[in-house]
């Protein structure tokens, strides 16, 4: 059976048509897509990343639709859910584990 690509059921979009999508400037976006470009290589990074393609190294980047949404949808806070992360992950009420270290700050500290 002869392999065929996959079909592509919606247009990708530019960096200039997602970064209004993403409420963020195209600076930002290049910068997001810097640091997933890194995640993919096994660096380690601080913050979010963001599915996109490229063809070559100086190709035009683009996105689907899809991870466009799927970005929002990971980044997006819901306070009604309560949990302490708001984004469904963790268990109710969840304080982020800080240690003590450069901000010296420990959460028992707090209680």
């Amino acid at each position: 059976m002869p392999l065929t690509p996959p079909m592509i059921d919606s247009p990708l979009l530019s960096l200039k048509e997602a970064a209004p999508l993403l409420g963020k400037s195209l600076h930002e976006v290049y910068k997001l897509v810097a640091r997933s470009r890194r995640a993919a290589k096994g660096e380690r990074v601080k913050g979010q990343t963001i599915r996109f393609c490229q063809d070559g190294e100086r190709g035009a980047i683009r996105f689907r639709p899809e991870w466009v949404a799927e970005y929002i949808d990971r980044t997006t806070v819901d306070p009604s859910n309560g949990n302490g992360n708001g984004n469904g992950n963790g268990t109710p009420n969840e304080k982020p584990r800080y240690t003590r270290g450069k901000t010296g700050l420990d959460w028992s500290d707090l209680d």
